[in-house]
């Protein structure tokens, strides 16, 4: 599990570069790390992130998309509680 950088351009490209797994705690330290208050998460929502990350995620990040893909996406999770969640094949329809 690892995090890339994407431009929004990349991204209407569908140029994405992907582990093909999610973790909550590498996405906190990456946007921690580099200051980010914006973010976008392509993710299936199965991830979970420590509490005191959750802390500072949500005092430092104060805009995030989670876009949620799969059969059977997990809303339940801490990002998506906290920030807007969208569904892909919403998106894509």
């Amino acid at each position: 599990n690892e995090v890339y950088d994407h431009t929004i351009s990349e991204l209407r490209q569908g140029k994405l570069q992907t582990t093909g797994g999610t973790d909550f705690n590498c996405v906190a330290d990456h946007l921690l790390e580099h200051g980010f208050s914006r973010c976008v998460m392509i993710t299936d929502g199965y991830a979970s992130i420590t509490r005191d990350r959750q802390a500072k995620i949500k005092k430092q990040v104060k805009k995030c998309a989670i876009i949620l893909f799969g059969e059977n996406d997990n809303s339940k999770n801490w990002f998506s509680q906290n920030y807007d969640t969208f569904y892909l094949d919403k998106i894509v329809n």
